[in-house]
């Protein structure tokens, strides 16, 4: 049960630090910032986002759980390889709305992409299914990329 609670307290913590710096959905200068930028015509509604993040969190937290519990599990190694990602993961929000600079958003996303992979190998190297609960993640997040590098296309 201790590994439950932390790795909620973790995956809680890295999606509170990212509202926290984003200054949350409601904060006007990120809209207006996003109202500002032309979109491709793909992009999902605004209100897409929270129900997404909030699935693929509670995904990424009982994947840790799994990770964390699994018999012979390197639980240092996992440890980092999820704290990389999730660090990544927070770092995105204020690079993109904070000092609203999509492409350094942009290249950092790719590097949370990348730790994505890594995480989902790490993952299913320990259990497979805690791999499988992450692919989701990593597919939303290889969208994300796309439609990063297209907003910022869009505005040359």
């Amino acid at each position: 049960m201790n590994t439950l609670v932390a790795a909620a307290v973790f995956v809680a913590a890295a999606s509170g630090m990212a509202v926290l710096l984003h200054g949350g959905s409601t904060d006007p200068s990120a809209t207006s910032f996003l109202d500002g930028l032309e979109k491709p015509s793909w992009q999902p509604p605004d209100s897409w986002f929270g129900p997404v993040w909030t699935t693929l969190y509670i995904s990424i937290a009982v994947s840790l759980v799994l990770c964390l519990t699994a018999p012979g599990a390197d639980r240092g190694l996992v440890g980092r390889v999820f704290a990389v990602n999730i660090a990544l993961n927070a770092a995105w929000t204020p690079l993109f709305f904070g000092v609203e600079l999509p492409w350094l958003a942009g290249v950092e996303i790719l590097l949370l992409l990348a730790s994505c992979v890594w995480l989902v190998r790490t993952a299913c190297a320990v259990r497979p299914v805690a791999g499988a609960l992450l692919v989701p993640y990593a597919a939303w997040v290889s969208f994300a990329t796309v439609l990063n590098w297209s907003i910022v296309f869009l505005n040359l």
